[in-house]
């Protein structure tokens, strides 16, 4: 069966690409393919082997080098020292692998429930020792992820233009940052020294987290240094956890004032968050003629007699969407920092009279609707949901008329976009038409930037925190 790549989809596609379009596909897939097989080795020597033994066979390769004539140098007998003690670690550990490695501990993490992307942070790993244990290394051993050829070409690691010409075209480096990428978190290592029976401690391991979302920890791995301290035995432990990981947030500038002046709103806080009348109420009175059968309270009808009607107490606030299209079909990047302006709205200081819908569309485009402010909930429930929010193609319908549905309750909105296309600028002009106050927020490279409207601004990748504080300059 013929392999089919990245853009190529049979004898019809072929044919609309230049043979040379054809063989870069077939080229850059053969080099990712070997790139994996270089990384993946690489990750199994620097497992096995201490930095002594990488430090062994780097003398090792010298020695072979300027002791290879062996009448005018004795440089080979320390080569031949040196690979009978290579040799020997190597046996050893070749020897103790026949046998699975007892560790005779019991280990678990204690994670801390949430962490944002850029802040390091730190979790304990507890581990008690049940016989007794020699000193040991003890790290994280993240999954392997797939890595496709549009992702590994679509990829710009940072700074990559300073690189070489060697090393931006083969694209060992992109490949490794990309890898970090997927992982999602950068863990350090933890020596843990010899343990007699019935031992206890705790060890801090400092984390980075690189991207939002879920992360998940399935395995630690033990090794075990042999006696010469060149090569490691390791044992595998499942021990699966997850951690969340919040979006970083831009800051709103401290002037910036948004969200619409108060308005009255019929059923108070309650009603603003569900369909249909609320359920608080300020008090109970008789019944009038006229009031409506909806908002009799029953139950005194049924105890009394007599017919009560729950009153409702006015309630004047303001209602600000936060809206988020998460339309977005090739730009991861752009997506990832739209999130964070959305995550700096949702962490900005509001009034005690606001409240905040953050609207999006989720799974099997579905819209989903999310209200926080006034005791409803809390803005680090909106991080989180921030946090999980994927890109769906095709979405941006779904979300507009969301909108439109709900717009007769808004005092303000703001729209979070990566794309100024027609079917948004005319989404754009429909809540202009509803005088709803708006405010459009276009995340953009630097050669996408458009012209500033009143109610239009772009936000430049790279330079997103310096255009925020602007915001504040002409509101």
């Amino acid at each position: 069966m013929k392999r089919q790549y990245p853009g190529e989809q049979g004898s019809v596609l072929v044919k609309r690409f230049p043979w040379k379009k054809t063989f870069s596909l077939r080229y850059h897939a053969w080099l990712l393919q070997g790139l994996q097989r270089v990384s993946f080795w690489s990750d199994k020597f620097k497992q096995r082997l201490s930095p002594w033994g990488l430090a062994t066979i780097a003398a090792l390769l010298l020695t072979l080098v300027f002791g290879a004539n062996i009448k005018l140098s004795s440089i080979y007998q320390l080569f031949a020292l040196l690979l009978a003690l290579l040799v020997l670690a190597l046996f050893t550990v070749w020897f103790k692998s026949f046998r699975k490695v007892k560790h005779g501990l019991t280990i678990h993490r204690k994670l801390p429930a949430l962490a944002t992307v850029g802040v390091k942070s730190r979790y304990m790993i507890h581990i008690q020792a049940n016989t007794q244990v020699s000193e040991f290394m003890i790290e994280e051993r993240l999954p392997t992820p797939r890595i496709e050829l549009a992702q590994f070409l679509n990829a710009k690691e940072p700074h990559e233009e300073k690189r070489n010409w060697y090393d931006r075209h083969t694209g060992y480096y992109r490949l490794l940052w990309l890898t970090s990428r997927l992982h999602g978190i950068e863990v350090s290592k933890h020596k843990v020294k010899s343990l007699q029976a019935d031992e206890r401690i705790s060890c801090a391991v400092d984390f980075m987290p690189l991207r939002r979302g879920y992360i998940h920890l399935p395995k630690l791995r033990l090794r075990f240094p042999e006696p010469l301290g060149l090569a490691y035995n390791f044992s595998d432990i499942e021990v699966f956890d997850r951690i969340l990981i919040l979006p970083k947030a831009y800051r709103l500038p401290t002037d910036f004032v948004w969200g619409g002046q108060r308005k009255f709103q019929q059923g108070g806080v309650a009603q603003a968050s569900h369909i249909g009348d609320s359920e608080e109420f300020s008090h109970l009175r008789e019944y009038r003629d006229g009031d409506s059968l909806r908002h009799i309270f029953w139950a005194s009808l049924a105890r009394l007699q007599t017919p009560w009607v729950k009153t409702y107490q006015d309630e004047y606030f303001s209602r600000a969407a936060l809206i988020l299209d998460n339309d977005v079909p090739q730009h991861q990047e752009l997506f990832e920092e739209a999130v964070s302006v959305a995550a700096g709205f949702a962490m900005a200081e509001h009034s005690q009279d606001m409240l905040l819908d953050l609207l999006f569309v989720g799974e099997q485009n579905k819209a989903e609707h999310m209200l926080t402010g006034r005791a409803i909930a809390h803005n680090i429930q909106m991080l989180e949901t921030l946090a999980t929010v994927a890109i769906e193609t095709g979405s941006f319908p779904s979300l507009s008329t969301s909108v439109l549905q709900q717009a007769k309750a808004m005092n303000g909105c703001v729209l979070i976009l990566t794309t100024w296309d027609e079917p948004r600028q005319a989404f754009v002009h429909q809540l202009q038409a509803l005088a709803i106050p708006l405010m459009v927020l276009l995340v953009c490279v630097e050669d996408d930037v458009i012209a500033h409207k009143p109610w239009l601004r772009s936000l430049r990748v790279g330079h997103i925190q310096a255009d925020l504080d602007a915001l504040g300059t002409w509101l």
